[in-house]
């Protein structure tokens, strides 16, 4: 797998890469962007997959002013495929990649071969949920006595058992940078998880079931089967409702999974996408 960096007009983005294959566009859940790491491998024999950090996040730039919108996510992806020279591709967005991939195939419906959206979800039909990831997940300040360090250490090793020990390293590595990788702004936006939460805060005011009519490409919208989301959401009971909203949509539930399957199953995850991927 080659790492790379591409230049857009709000700094460098970062991309994993691996395979020859027509183009295969994959958004990251928050703040995971090496989520993606056990799944690259399996959708490369097939396609050239391209992982983006989003802005701000893992080792992409953080934009200079903070976004406020799910669009300047989806131009800043947009960019960056034009900077590598991608014309039509496919897309796979997991969790807050899914509803950013929703803005790109809104925005640009006509570069969209076709489109996974995976754990999509609905914030702004759930107004009691707006805001939540800033208030679950508060960045702290950090501490001499490295206090800090355990505080974001613990918000995922309650995960332990379901995902394993390296998982959560992963994870608190990514939190890590996401907070503290440049200077604390942000908070006076995103609130008390500043630019780590940059990306949920937009997506939770997306206004998700005007964009969707716009989609043109064939696209699954796909849940795994159990569990809920961290922030205590469920995609599940967003799924027939936004489905309906495509033009071309269909749906899955994978029973056998749960919404971390792309880096605990990734077979699982892989063998639920590919078949519809691959036409």
């Amino acid at each position: 797998m080659k790492r790379g960096f591409v230049d857009t007009a709000d700094g460098q983005l970062h991309y994993w890469t691996e395979g020859d294959g027509p183009p295969l566009v994959l958004l990251h859940l928050t703040p995971d962007p090496r989520a993606f790491e056990r799944l690259i491998p399996l959708l490369s024999p097939f396609f050239r997959t391209v992982a983006i950090d989003l802005p701000g996040y893992g080792d992409s730039a953080r934009p200079p002013e903070p976004y406020t919108t799910t669009e300047e996510f989806a131009t800043a992806i947009l960019r960056a495929v034009d900077g590598l020279g991608i014309g039509r591709f496919s897309l796979l967005g997991h969790m807050t990649g899914a509803n950013i991939a929703a803005e790109v195939a809104a925005i640009a419906p006509d570069r969209i071969e076709r489109l996974v959206l995976s754990e999509l979800f609905d914030w702004a039909s759930r107004p009691e949920l707006v805001g939540i990831h800033a208030t679950r997940f508060p960045a702290p300040d950090p501490s001499p006595d490295g206090s800090h360090l355990l505080a974001i250490w613990n918000q995922y090793s309650g995960m332990l058992g379901e995902v394993s020990l390296d998982d959560v390293q992963r994870r608190f590595y990514v939190l890590f940078q996401a907070i503290y990788k440049g200077p604390k702004e942000g908070g006076e936006v995103y609130g008390p998880g500043g630019w780590a939460t940059a990306a949920p805060f937009t997506i939770e005011r997306q206004r998700l079931t005007e964009r969707l009519p716009r989609i043109t490409a064939p696209t699954l919208v796909l849940c795994a089967g159990r569990g809920v989301l961290r922030s205590g959401a469920d995609p599940r009971l967003d799924r027939e409702r936004l489905t309906a909203l495509l033009p071309n949509g269909t749906s899955a539930v994978v029973d056998e999974i749960s919404h971390v399957a792309p880096f605990t199953h990734p077979q699982a995850f892989a063998d639920a996408i590919l078949p519809f991927l691959r036409g």
